[in-house]
Parts: structure tokens; sequence; C-alpha cells
């Protein structure tokens, strides 16, 4: 028995990140270290003819910011969404998807790698489980932040910021 976790991978542009993205990265996570490929936002156009609602810089922000997720690569170039792409250093032991986004060629990109291929019931996503609490760090101060938050979003392009923010 190794005493590192399996590498489990999402992939998906996450444009408009959603409860049911949010519970189908908690459910990956829960099998072992957590890595997202991200698709760029070249995918969009190609397959859906739109491109996407939020730039590769925003969808990242999110992304990293989600407990759940170990690590994000950004995947270059345009992404087939029944495969995953080669990422070096990146050795995965199991794809995890939606179901309604599974499919046979991605399960056959599963077999062709060596790949465990779960597929999580859209049941599953819809339901809201209490999270776990967060570990605190003795010492450090707590904060309560309140509000609505029903849109994290921004809706514009990323503003660089200036030295000295």
């Amino acid at each position: 028995m190794s005493d590192h976790p399996k590498t489990i991978v999402v992939s998906g542009a996450f444009d408009n990140l959603g409860a049911t993205d949010l519970r189908l990265l908690e459910e990956a996570a829960k099998l072992g270290e957590l890595t997202v490929l991200l698709w760029p936002d070249e995918t969009g156009p190609q397959f859906t003819r739109q491109p996407y609602k939020f730039p590769l810089e925003e969808r990242l922000y999110f992304l990293n910011a989600v407990r759940y997720v170990s690590r994000v690569i950004p995947v270059a170039g345009v992404t087939n969404p029944d495969d995953l792409p080669a990422v070096p250093d990146l050795q995965p032991a199991v794809w995890v998807d939606r179901e309604s986004s599974a499919n046979d060629a991605r399960r056959a990109c599963c077999q062709r790698r060596h790949l465990e291929y779960l597929v999580v019931a859209t049941e599953a996503l819809n339901t809201w489980p209490e999270p776990s609490p967060m570990p605190s760090t003795p010492g450090k101060k707590k904060v309560l932040v309140t509000g609505s938050y029903d849109w994290f979003h921004s809706g514009t392009p990323p503003i660089p910021l200036r030295s000295g923010f």
C-alpha cells in the first residue's frame, strides 16, 4: 500500500461555477488528491459555438479557492472534452465525471490509459450535505463575513492590479 493518496482528476471548463460543480469537486476529493484539468478559452467556441462567459484567469482563480481542489492545471490548446489531455508528471488513477457528461468515448479513454472511470449520479450532485469544519490554526483570529453571495463572478474581464495595491 502506498503512502501517497490516489491522484483524482476532473476535466472541464468550469465556466460560471455553480453548486453542482462544487459538489462534483467535493465528491471527487473524497477519493484522493484532486487535480482539475481546466479547459482553455479556445475550447468553448469549438464545441459549444459560444465563448465561455468568464475568462480562464477568473475560472482558474475560483477553482484554486475551492478547498476540495489540490491543484488546477490549465490545459494548453483546444481540448477534446471526451479525452484527458496528456500532462507531464500527472498520472491520475481515477477520472471522476458527472452523469450528464459520461459517455462511451470517455470510458474508452480511461480503458486505454488504465484509469478507473467513476461517474457521480446527478441526484448526488443535487444534495447539500453539511460540510466538514475547516481546520483552525491556534492563535489566529477568526473572521465572520456575511452577505447573500448569490453571484460570485465579476462578469467583466480581469483588471490588472497596480503595484502598491
